[in-house]
């Protein structure tokens, strides 16, 4: 008997073995171009292609590792995976970073280029996970063929944490089953010439299918397109190329059960398309989404959202709190829908036209000024819709207030009618976005109390009640400070208060326009200083994102010495597109040769510059660390137009290294960038990357370090060979080409390139002259052995003269920079001496009074070509004398300590510094002036102010106040609303505002020379005492606030006292 129970036992024993087999023995494989393509169980005899891969030894559960080498590993074959996982136990795609101890042999980047179309990169099976996350970065890239990842009839399939690159669509998956589950997170796809991700299958229950938390780009066609059972949600969706013959829309359904939220989307012709094709678009929920288009996109507007059954039927759809700046709600088809949600959403419009719709309950919504709207018919009026309609009975039409709508920041301002005017949708829905929310992985708000209308939340405090320094509504104050409310204030702790209230800041803003014309606003930031800081030098912002969006033409932002885990990926917060010369630069700097380490933790690129909103910008004194990107160090172009392209980008003074691709590139129409004073070094992973890779015209690289890049110092090449009169001049480029192919600097693909003033050593070229150079000067250089081949020329029409050929690879001792200021020229140019004789050091000068600046420059060898002025480095606006003598004019100098120095330039470009000068300018003017002093309040029965009268002095609280306003002078305006106010105890409290309408207006402005009768009733805030009513007639004109004088800064605010009864 025992032994009968022990053999059952055994047996039973051996076929748990047996069917645990599968989760007990999953085993680690490996592929390496370095293997010896054996059994692919260690590196030494790794699998060295994919297309060598053992499939038969791969069981579910098995992971699979993906060699990097030491920065990056390129398979030149498609991964096809003939091997399919079960639930539960997936084969598993990683690069050999996530390992556990993985080290530095083989944690590089994985990229799998698949040889272009109609090769795929990655063919898919059923439970097959693809992960390339190591410490939340890509570490695995797909590039060049048709389709990213691709496969039919799937299921159990995760993409996450890959970068694709160059595919018409970056996945691309058809016939899921409706059991079929997929989930698609954490990806990043540019340049994607089709859709971005292509899903078909329909009958799917909703949720079953994830896309989350990716950057997806598309040129052509949709960002996503899926049939049913998706939840959609954190992505952002960019459209790149302004076309609309192939119907392009962001997200587009052909089924039912689908979640569509927290995502934002760009520039496409529809945002969101309902399109019930396939099957019956039931139960679809669309929520908190952003609708924008970027100023600079030319494609035409289309609906936000498009509710269109086109071959079936649609109903219970929900449009919840989605933001559809400038774009509208729209139902057409010609099929019915029924059951239509719509609550909360900001819109430019709603229209039915030809819908057959029943059940339709729209409410709580915001519509923009301006907005149409059409049921059964063309409405024109917002109250027609709505008894036509039937619905919207509690919604608005007002102006939003937003944030900043030109850069897509879409949240409204502390006096938006929006703000707790929503409708309480429950708890599925009550997660909103946060302000100053990150994609593709958006931060979020819980909504409590009154929901707010848009996909945002606002969340303002004013911390109490402002106390103005002088008391006077309109002037300056120090209480008033940044990140506590929405404010574009002026530097240092200059704002101008709004005076609307005091509920913790519901009512109260700083969010005037800045009260000076611009030009010299200074700001800071460090590594110790808070985002909710004022910005100036004793209380400087936190990051420099926040520093750059309070700058504008003219401004500087310093940034103190440390390290900053910061990224601009064309989304730097400010528009310069309107400046025509270095005169209105912005200047972005290391304050006082402070050493600035920028180095972001994950990205594709540190600085991307590729909009019309980025020219004439100097960026001084940076480090640009690029480990841990996944691209580029730097590049500047252009978005979806090559017209549209970055331009007038001076780098000086900096380093830019480890960048995986390119040290810093320049593509399309981007011209006219100049870069000083740089040291390029460490940059690539191939040939094909380079210190610098300029394919744009009129650059020019000069005092310059450039070495140990892997492939070029400088490569000047463009494709079409059209480039033209490119400049490397007095530079040091060395031990370049490290991949084995190049030169230290090459010349190619167009007319008028230039190389002079250079010493070239330890390249395998020293310069390059091919591939449709024409026409090119190459002179002054000194030219070491370069493997043999110190100056190779194959260009056409080369002017060559003055070049210094030595015979030995290493010059000794080491130069320094060719006319650098570094002491010794090597056949360089030494720059211009040049010193600034009309002010003494530490000079002070009384505010108002102009300041003549006048410099004497000499140049041993050539003649000066001009003189630039500047102050605490910023270029004076018309700063630049270009005709001797020297000088410049500085009038309306603010009050402050200034920094003084001029530039000299000689007719070769080198460029020489004076020493500085620090100057003081006297105590600021006073505030404008006004006709009453609240501090002194004059009797009950003096005058009344010029501009400002009351129809009775002593009302009761219930009376109707009648206001009569006369604009002062012949300047003819006033502002429009009003303010009631207390004097108690020092200090103003301010209640809610009143305002009017007048026949001519001007913004906030009305123009009349007649008076106008304004009646102010149900004066609640007003409790019996003493109390003024306030107005000002200053006006915003000629960039800059005028009163009736007429001059800058000269308005006049209106005060008059009344006693409520």
């Amino acid at each position: 008997m025992k032994i009968t129970k022990l053999l059952i036992f055994g047996i039973l024993f051996a076929l748990f073995l047996f069917i645990g087999a599968e989760d007990a023995f999953a085993a680690n494989w490996y592929v390496s171009r370095n293997g010896s393509n054996a059994d692919g169980r260690s590196w030494t005899t790794a699998w060295n292609e994919m297309d060598r891969i053992n499939w038969s030894s791969i069981q579910p559960g098995d992971i699979i590792y993906l060699d990097g080498g030491t920065s990056s590993m390129t398979y030149r074959v498609p991964l096809t995976i003939e091997k399919a996982g079960s639930a539960g136990n997936p084969i598993t795609i990683r690069p050999a970073a996530a390992m556990p101890n993985a080290g530095s042999l083989h944690s590089g980047l994985v990229i799998i280029d698949a040889g272009g179309s109609p090769n795929n990169g990655i063919n898919l099976a059923n439970y097959v996970t693809i992960d390339g996350n190591v410490n939340n970065q890509r570490k695995i890239r797909l590039q060049n063929g048709r389709f990213g990842v691709s496969g039919t009839g799937l299921t159990g399939v995760t993409v996450s944490f890959i970068l694709f690159n160059g595919f018409d669509a970056a996945m691309s998956i058809s016939n899921m089953p409706p059991t079929g589950t997929l989930l698609f997170e954490y990806n990043y796809a540019e340049n994607i010439e089709g859709s971005s991700l292509a899903v078909g299958g329909v009958g799917a229950p909703l949720g079953s299918r994830i896309i989350r938390h990716n950057y997806l780009e598309a040129r052509r066609y949709d960002g996503i397109a899926v049939d049913s059972g998706f939840d959609i949600y954190g992505n952002y969706l960019k459209k790149t190329f302004a076309e609309t013959s192939t119907h392009p829309d962001g997200i587009v359904t052909q089924g039912g059960n689908n979640r569509i939220h927290h995502n934002f989307i760009q520039d496409f012709n529809q945002y969101i398309y309902l399109n019930a094709i396939l099957e019956a678009g039931d139960n679809q929920e669309i929520w908190s989404n952003v609708i924008w288009q970027s100023p600079n996109y030319s494609m035409s507007y289309g609906p936000g959202i498009n509710v269109h059954p086109e071959w079936k039927t649609i109903s219970n759809v929900k449009i919840y709190n989605n933001v559809f700046r400038g774009h509208g709600i729209k139902f057409a088809g010609g099929n019915s829908i029924s059951n239509i949600t719509i609550r909360n959403n900001i819109a430019a419009s709603i229209t039915t036209e030809s819908a057959q719709i029943s059940g339709f309950n729209s409410d709580y919504n915001l519509f923009e000024p301006g907005a149409f709207f059409w049921w059964s018919g063309y409405t024109n009026s917002f109250a027609t819709w709505k008894s036509q309609s039937g619905g919207d009975a509690h919604s608005i039409q007002v102006e939003p207030l937003y944030f900043d709508a030109l850069s897509g920041k879409l949240w409204v301002t502390a006096n938006s009618q929006a703000i707790d005017k929503g409708f309480t949708l429950g708890t599925a829905y009550q997660d909103a976005l946060s302000p100053n929310t990150t994609w593709p992985d958006p931060g979020f708000a819980v909504r409590n109390g009154a929901w707010d209308i848009g996909a945002y939340e606002y969340s303002g405090s004013g911390g109490g009640t402002p106390t103005p320094t002088t008391g006077q509504c309109g002037t300056t104050l120090n209480a008033c400070v940044v990140g506590a409310l929405d404010d574009t204030a002026d530097s240092a702790t200059q704002y101008l208060w709004q005076c609307l209230g005091s509920n913790g800041g519901r009512d109260a803003s700083c969010n005037l326009p800045r009260s000076t014309s611009g030009g010299g606003d200074i700001y800071y930031v460090a590594t110790n200083g808070s985002d909710t800081n004022t910005g100036t030098l004793a209380m400087p912002f936190r990051t420099i994102r926040k520093g750059m969006s309070y700058l504008r033409s003219g401004d500087t932002l310093y940034i103190r010495g440390g390290e900053y885990d910061e990224k601009f990926e064309n989304d730097l917060p400010f528009d310069n597109s309107g400046a025509t010369s270095w005169s209105q630069a912005i200047t972005i700097a290391a304050y006082n040769s402070e050493q600035v380490l920028l180095k972001p933790s994950s990205g594709y690129r540190v600085f991307t510059f590729e909009s019309l909103r980025y020219a004439y910008l100097i960026l001084d004194g940076l480090i640009i660390d690029a480990a841990n990107i996944s691209v580029d160090a730097v590049k500047i172009s252009y978005g979806s137009d090559p017209l549209q392209s970055s331009h007038h980008i001076w780098f000086k003074n900096c380093v830019v290294k480890n960048s995986p691709g390119q040290g810093i590139l320049t593509t399309g129409n981007a011209d006219w960038n100049r870069f000083t004073n740089c040291e390029i070094y460490n940059n690539g992973t191939d040939d094909f990357d380079h210190g610098f890779y300029i394919s744009t015209d009129n650059n020019i690289i000069e005092q310059s370090r450039i070495h140990d890049n892997t492939g070029w110092g400088v490569q000047v090449y463009d494709g079409a060979g059209t480039i033209s009169n490119n400049i490397v001049r007095y530079s040091l480029v060395y031990d370049n080409t490290n991949s084995g192919r190049g030169a230290g600097i090459g010349l190619y693909s167009g007319p008028g390139h230039k190389a002079y003033g250079n010493i070239v050593w330890g390249n395998k070229y020293g310069i390059s002259l091919n591939y449709g150079a024409s026409g090119a000067e190459v002179s002054n250089n000194t030219l070491y052995l370069n493997g043999g081949n110190p100056l190779f020329d194959n260009g056409v029409n080369t002017t060559k003269y003055n070049n210094t050929l030595i015979n030995q690879d290493v010059p000794n001792p080491i130069p320094p920079i060719p006319g650098g200021g570094g002491g010794g020229d090597t056949g360089g140019n030494q720059p211009p001496s040049v010193s600034i004789t009309s002010l003494a050091n530490n000079t002070t000068f009384s505010l108002g009074v102009p300041i003549s600046l006048t410099a004497t420059a000499s140049d041993s060898a050539d003649s000066i070509s001009q003189i630039a002025f500047y102050r605490n480095g910023s270029l004076f606006a018309g700063g630049v004398d270009t005709t001797a003598p020297w000088n410049y004019q500085w009038s309306n100098a603010s009050a402050g300590t200034y920094t003084i120095y001029a530039e000299a330039t000689d007719s070769r470009g080198a460029v020489g510094r004076s020493p500085s000068i620090t100057i003081t300018v006297g105590s600021p003017s006073p505030t404008p002036s006004s006709c009453i002093n609240p501090s002194n309040p004059p009797a009950g029965s003096a005058a009344p102010c010029p501009a400002l009268s009351l129809s009775n002095y002593t009302p009761l609280s219930t009376d109707q106040l009648t206001i009569t306003a006369t604009p002062a002078g012949s300047y003819n305006y006033i502002y429009k609303t009003f303010y009631i106010s207390e004097y108690l105890n020092g200090a103003w409290q301010w209640g809610s505002p009143k305002t009017f309408s007048c026949s001519q207006e001007v913004s906030v402005y009305c123009t009349t020379l007649a008076s106008f009768t304004i009646p102010i009733a149900n004066l609640q805030t007003a409790s019996p005492g003493i109390h003024y009513i306030a107005s000002w007639d200053w006006k915003w004109i000629d960039s800059c606030w005028k009163g009736p004088e007429g001059a800058c800064g000269t308005g006049k605010w209106r005060v008059q006292k009344f006693e409520m009864k």
